[in-house]
């Protein structure tokens, strides 16, 4: 019983840890509690995909931020 009770805690360590709001880790924890695990992987992989998405835009904003001091770095060495 510790066993199922530690792959739990496990589980929502790791679900608080990913960042998943409340919403994503009630269900996950109730699909666990279902022993019905593999039912959880689709969840993950759909929130992923969404985390990474999330992480692109933020990189294209850095991008064009970059861009943009790079362009007024230049504008201003060129009048000096």
């Amino acid at each position: 019983m510790a066993d199922i009770t530690n792959k739990k805690a496990m589980l929502l360590q790791n679900l608080r840890d990913a960042g998943c709001d409340q919403k994503m880790i009630d269900t996950c924890m109730n699909i666990a509690d279902q022993n019905a695990d593999a039912k959880i992987l689709p969840l993950l992989q759909e929130y992923r995909t969404c985390q990474l998405d999330r992480v692109h835009r933020e990189q294209d904003k850095l991008e064009s931020l970059d861009y943009l001091m790079y362009q007024l770095q230049k504008q201003r060495l060129g009048q000096i």
